[in-house]
């Protein structure tokens, strides 16, 4: 039986696995508002706010949780939306300057 400390091959490659895009999502049902008109491009930090959830007349700010580069809106300005419907999609790659973890093989 192998040793339960000690990790294969591939379990220590899967472990490396990283991935740049994320997603903003609503905090709850009712009618999202960007905050943005030039999408694309646009770089945001944590806290930013991406836009508005409209819900029985009031407003519920959507913001992002990571700093990043938009790469665009996944619902359109005065869709309809649904509790934790991703609403914008953004990638956080060299975004601040910082080198990324290498993925050597």
């Amino acid at each position: 039986m192998p040793d339960a400390g000690v990790q294969s091959e591939h379990e220590r490659h899967a472990e490396r696995v990283h991935v740049d895009e994320r997603l903003v999502i609503a905090p709850l049902n009712g009618v999202f508002f960007p905050a943005y008109t030039e999408v694309e491009g646009a770089e945001v930090a944590v806290g930013d706010e991406i836009g508005v959830v409209v819900r029985n007349g009031e407003k519920y700010p959507v913001h992002s949780r990571f700093t990043g580069e938009l790469l665009g809106l996944l619902a359109a300005p005065g869709e309809r939306v649904r509790a934790y419907q991703p609403l914008a999609w953004l990638t956080t790659a060299d975004v601040s300057g910082v080198p990324q973890p290498s993925h050597s093989d």
